[in-house]
Formats: C-alpha cells, structure tokens, sequence
C-alpha cells in the first residue's frame, strides 16, 4: 500500500532518545525506561492508525517528517524527542527511519501529552 500523506495524533508522553550501549539496555535504568516507552509509544502508534496496513510507508519512497509536541517537555532536547518518535515508528509508519530525508520537530509547552506526526511522501 502506498500513501501520499499522514497524519496521526498520539496522547502519549515521549522519553527523549537516550544512548546505550549493548550491555547498558539491560542494566541501566534509563535504557529501560526509554526501551519500555519506544514500545508503548508504537502501540499508541498502530491504536491511532486503526485498520491501515503497516508499515504505511513503502520501503522505497523518500519521507519529509513534521512533529509537534505539545506538553511539559522540560528533559532533553528536541532532537532527541524527534529521535524517540523516529525509532518508535520503524516497523509502523516506515521500514526504517533512514527513509527520512527532512525531519523538524517543534517543541510547545501545554497541559497533556499530545504527539502530532505528519508524514509524507517527498516527490523525487
């Protein structure tokens, strides 16, 4: 299946991405806690795209990435918040996140957690 745009809101707080090592995934704490939200992050993922196939994106169609966070995003920086939604959505939305060619992430601080992931098809 093949899209040309997409948009899906997800009401869900995002652990910014954090570095591990191989070992480190299983021992330190914030390797776990940001492994454990990368899955729940990609079943609010898969809830919000109800009955459309995954992954929506064909493996060789070249994706622009727009994200807007919305709540009180005071860890990390919004780098690493657009990583953790790119990591998340591998699988989901696209193969693999190398398919991206132009990311932007927009921080605002609001009340809730709220995701809005816009992606679509860059015409080559």
């Amino acid at each position: 299946m093949s899209v040309d745009t997409l948009r899906i809101i997800v009401n869900y707080p995002v652990i910014p991405y954090t570095r591990m090592t191989q070992r480190g995934r299983w021992v330190q704490e914030r390797a776990i806690r940001y492994l454990g939200n990368q899955r729940l992050l990609g079943w609010h993922m898969r809830l919000a795209l109800g009955d459309t196939p995954i992954p929506v994106f064909d493996k060789d169609k070249r994706l622009k990435l727009d994200v807007t966070f919305t709540g009180a995003f005071w860890r990390g920086d919004t780098t690493n918040y657009l990583k953790a939604v790119e990591d998340a959505a591998n699988g989901i939305l696209w193969n693999d996140d190398r398919q991206i060619d132009w990311a932007c992430g927009i921080r605002k601080h609001g009340p809730g957690h709220e995701v809005v992931i816009e992606v679509g098809e860059i015409q080559q």
